[in-house]
Formats: C-alpha cells, sequence, structure tokens
C-alpha cells in the first residue's frame, strides 16, 4: 500500500512540473514519449514460486498525453527468466478504455486513439519488465523460468480533468502468475 501511495505521489509531482500534453498526432510520436521517460523501480522482496523471488520490481511510465484524455489500461506482459535472474523474451498486451467517471463527457475512443494508447500503454509495460530483477534458486538457477506473466494496470483515481490523480498499480511478486505451457 505504502508503495502505490508513492507511486501515485510521485506521477502527481511529475505532472505538476510538466504542462499538459496533446493527445499525440501519430504513433511514432506517441512512442517516443515513452522511450524519453524511465520505469520508476523499487526494491522488493516477493516470492514466486519455488525457487524465484523478484527482487526488483518497476512500473513504467504514465504516458502524460493520455492524462487529459482520461485513458486507462490494463496490461499483461509474459516473460521468461534466465538463472542469472534477467529478463528476456517479453511480450504484452493492453486492454484501453476512457475512465468510466469521464466517459459521458469525453465519449469512447476513436479508433486512432484506442491504437495509438494501445501501443503506448503497451510500450510502457515493456520498458518496466526489461528492468524486473529476480533471484533464482536451485534447479532455477541452472534452467531459469519460461512463461511467467506481470499485470500492471495503469489508472486515473479521481480527481478532475484539469487535475487529475495518476496512478500505476504494479503487481509484481507474489501477482506475477506462471503460464502453463
Amino acid at each position: 500500500m505504502r508503495y502505490k501511495v508513492g507511486i501515485a505521489l510521485l506521477a502527481l509531482a511529475l505532472s505538476a512540473c510538466q504542462s499538459p500534453q496533446p493527445f499525440p498526432t501519430s504513433l511514432e510520436a506517441g512512442l517516443e514519449q515513452i522511450e524519453t521517460t524511465s520505469p520508476t523501480c523499487v526494491d522488493t522482496s516477493g516470492p514466486v514460486e519455488e525457487g524465484i523471488t523478484q527482487i526488483r520490481n518497476c512500473v513504467g511510465p504514465y504516458p502524460l498525453s493520455l492524462v487529459d484524455s482520461a485513458i486507462e489500461a490494463k496490461c499483461a506482459v509474459s516473460f521468461d527468466i534466465l538463472p542469472d535472474g534477467t529478463v528476456y523474451s517479453q511480450t504484452s498486451f493492453c486492454n484501453v478504455g476512457r475512465d468510466a467517471s469521464w466517459l459521458g463527457a469525453l465519449g469512447s475512443l476513436s479508433p486512432f486513439e484506442q491504437s495509438v494508447s494501445k501501443a503506448m500503454f503497451e510500450a510502457s509495460a515493456l520498458k518496466a519488465s526489461r528492468s524486473f530483477l529476480f533471484k533464482m534458486e536451485g534447479v532455477m538457477a541452472v534452467q531459469g523460468r519460461r512463461n511467467v506473466l506481470a499485470p500492471t494496470e495503469f489508472s486515473l483515481t479521481g480527481g478532475s480533468a484539469d487535475a487529475p490523480n495518476v496512478d500505476n498499480i504494479p503487481s509484481g511478486g507474489p501477482g506475477l502468475r506462471i503460464k502453463s505451457n
């Protein structure tokens, strides 16, 4: 809970320091925003399964240009863990939509908004997963682990169109799941 509040405060402080950004005019412009920002990482000690402990969890940057459009996402990143505890072979998928409390005022997403915001959130989730770090023990330290699934939620938590509260909710450590092959 303390981590969630810390991320919300950090995101709010960052958004207060930066002027609002308009919705990207192209996919390239949207992805450039993600490339120029860094994920936020914290040291953790969350067991994933026997022989695997997550020691660094990260959340990707919330695309600031999507805040004024009240666009949120629920994402999942699938990856493998090498015996040294680093992540490789990532893929991501996100479901995007408008915050329900703002849907009436802003309407549903256009196909362009849908595709650009989906790509931006997926890029952000992938960027964060590249910084994950695990401690591998026993047989996992020899063979690594395939098919780990990390859910992340990018959400707006109230506020107003002029001053929204931004919240990235990582679901690392015990929230990580192992997919069946």
